[in-house]
């Protein structure tokens, strides 16, 4: 089977079941992700998205640095048949506002209390977005935020059956 979208990369990816899919450095030292936790963080975020209103063509916007976050909210985004709007992480409150503005994004997931402090000094040039989502953190994030940790704990996980539906009925 010729694989045609990232969605399908994903899935065959996930099947191999790897104790090491991806490596998280924490406290210094590198700590294995395996197959079978991304795969889990992935559907739980895609199941919080839908609970949040996230339909087929709406924009996410991910503010971040690398780490384990980016693949699990791109590959949640994009099994839902979402846009995802990276912003460079080095980009000022009101340059950043701008990008996130001009592509309609309706969540906002950023990294950092003080990028989520500047993004939201630009409110007022952001109506579209409806959502607040820091990565950092294991609350409520105030500010008419939550976290990232906040939005996994709270969602139940998609079927495994439905988020392959859903992953699959996205063409390239």
């Amino acid at each position: 089977m010729a694989i045609r979208t990232i969605n399908e990369l994903f899935l065959t990816a996930a099947a191999l079941e790897r104790p090491d899919c991806l490596l998280a450095k924490i406290g210094g030292s590198y700590r294995p992700i395996s197959s079978a936790e991304l795969v889990t963080d992935v559907r739980r975020l895609a199941s919080a998205l839908v609970g949040l209103g996230v339909e087929p063509g709406d924009r996410i916007a991910l503010m971040a640095e690398n780490g384990p976050h980016w693949p699990t909210v791109d590959f949640a985004t994009l099994a839902l048949g979402g846009v995802l709007v990276p912003v460079y992480p080095t980009l000022t409150g009101d340059q950043a506002a701008y990008v996130i503005a001009d592509c309609g994004a309706e969540v906002v997931v950023v990294q950092g209390r003080e990028r989520l402090e500047a993004l939201q000094a630009e409110r007022e040039t952001l109506p579209g977005v409806r959502h607040w989502v820091l990565i950092d953190g294991a609350g409520e994030a105030g500010d008419g935020s939550t976290t990232l940790h906040a939005l996994l704990r709270s969602a139940e996980m998609m079927d495994a059956a439905d988020f392959e539906r859903r992953a699959r009925a996205v063409g390239p």
